[in-house]
């Protein structure tokens, strides 16, 4: 009684943490340097950069993460971003002010920066907009990014700098290279998309595609290839000579490695700091509680980036999907049963229908639209996803084997990522797959509502025994 008496004390206090923050976002956005709970609240970029917006100033910065291709070359997120600035105190002095946000950099060049790269250039800083109703402005605020440079001018690379980040990151690239040199494109941007995340390897038509059919998820590390990481290790180092403990501190640390190489979004950091609560659960002889991990994962996220709450769908959507899969996975198959369980189609259905209902209203209210085909969509492509995992990581192994043998271990993966696209390039076609529905944000609020409503029902609803008896009476 009294672990169950903390654990929902501890359950609370996150919980309470999480919806402070909202309220906080919410009544005082612009205000800097404010202590919400446990955590600093962030100023917002676009008003740090709000007075050099339209203005062309020098700056400079270092590349955060890995660059995404784009039409005019490579765009880059920069941080620990200086501008030059002229003081005029007896003489004119320049003088390199910090900036305390980020930017977006588009790189004309045909060869991808290297991680870490450091950048000079000229440039008036564009405010970000919003487009097709997606509020990407306050999305890009959410992450610590405040403008966008199109067009710089006098741009020049200061060369790299080293950390821990960058060597995994440029490990990340040396990996990939070595699985697109025995599985050809657009499959080894599919795999790539399934082991780290992200799909800006993959043809446009082909992003649509994930799109429509409501698969863009399996695209994006999070939760679910963080518990692949966490189980398959965990499971495979505990029969080693590492032991228990060994093992589990083995496994956090490839977890940690994990997450940088996926990029560290939201959602990967909320999955890496929800498997880290449960491995030190497992560390210390508990039994860990999911629930109370998900929470303190989530708290600690909003911390030290309190607008995602509001802002960033990519949290908001992992954070109530994992949630909804937790709570109503398993209810969920158990009224399945007619829904056979070979080649884990039940289980597939059952996470499908758990996530899709839950972030239905999210989805409404920042995208505008609904994939009708996406449950039979996920039935067909979610089970082949972690066998597709494995392939992929064999045949990155197997790509230091002659090219022959090279290409006999690199086969499953490409039939594997062949099977999938397919399926998914099928299923986009179908009619009124994905439809944009009329005034989204209504829609969105009443089925928020309605979910509300049948989640309060649940709650307190009495009991068949309790009912039983008030009818005996």
């Amino acid at each position: 009684m009294k672990r169950l008496a903390r654990s929902n004390i501890f359950a609370l206090v996150c919980a309470g943490f999480i919806l402070w923050n909202g309220i906080g976002t919410l009544i005082a956005p612009d205000l800097s340097g404010t202590i919400f709970a446990f955590g600093p609240y962030e100023h917002r970029a676009s008003v740090e950069l709000a007075k050099s917006v339209g203005e062309t100033h020098e700056f400079s910065g270092t590349m955060k993460g890995e660059p995404m291709e784009s039409s005019s070359g490579w765009r880059v997120q920069l941080t620990d971003l200086r501008i030059k600035k002229f003081w005029k105190v007896g003489e004119v002095r320049e003088v390199w002010e910090d900036v305390k946000a980020d930017v977006f950099l588009t790189v004309p060049s045909f060869r991808a920066p290297e991680p870490g790269t450091r950048f000079s250039f000229s440039c008036a800083l564009d405010a970000i907009e919003p487009f097709n109703g997606y509020r990407y402005d306050l999305a890009s605020d959410s992450r610590g990014i405040g403008a966008r440079c199109s067009r710089p001018k006098d741009l020049k690379t200061l060369g790299v700098t080293e950390s821990f980040s960058t060597s995994v990151l440029s490990f990340k690239k040396y990996l990939v290279g070595r699985l697109q040199s025995v599985v050809p494109e657009p499959h080894s941007g599919f795999l790539v998309g399934l082991v780290f995340g992200g799909s800006s390897d993959l043809p446009t038509d082909l992003r649509d595609a994930f799109s429509v059919t409501g698969l863009t998820h399996i695209l994006s590390a999070s939760g679910y290839n963080a518990s692949l990481v966490v189980v398959v290790l965990l499971g495979f180092l505990i029969e080693t000579r590492l032991g228990r403990k060994r093992g589990i501190l083995a496994t956090g640390l490839v977890l940690i490695v994990y997450v940088i190489a996926t990029g560290a979004g939201m959602p990967m950091v909320r999955a890496g700091l929800m498997s880290s609560v449960v491995l030190l659960g497992m560390w210390t002889g508990r039994k860990p509680s999911v629930r109370n991990a998900l929470l303190a994962a989530g708290a600690v996220s909003l911390a030290f980036t309190p607008l995602a709450l509001l802002w960033d769908p990519s949290f908001q959507l992992s954070f109530i999907a994992t949630a909804a899969l937790l709570a109503w996975g398993t209810p969920i198959a158990e009224r399945l049963e007619f829904v056979p369980e070979a080649y884990g189609i039940r289980a597939s259905l059952s996470a499908s229908l758990a996530a899709i209902i839950a972030t239905t209203p999210i989805v409404l209210w920042h995208f505008g639209n609904f994939s009708f085909i996406a449950p039979i969509a996920n039935i067909v492509v979610l089970p082949f996803v972690p066998i597709a995992m494995a392939a992929t990581c064999a045949a990155i192994i197997g790509s230091w084997l002659p090219f022959g043998f090279a290409s006999i271990t690199a086969l499953p993966a490409w039939a594997l990522a062949h099977l999938s696209l397919e399926a998914v390039t099928a299923f986009s076609l179908v009619p009124y797959a994905n439809t944009a529905v009329p005034y989204p944000h209504v829609l969105a609020i009443i089925s928020g509502s309605v979910i509300a409503f049948i989640l309060l029902w649940l709650a307190f609803r009495p009991s068949s025994k309790n009912a039983r008896s008030m009818r005996l009476s």
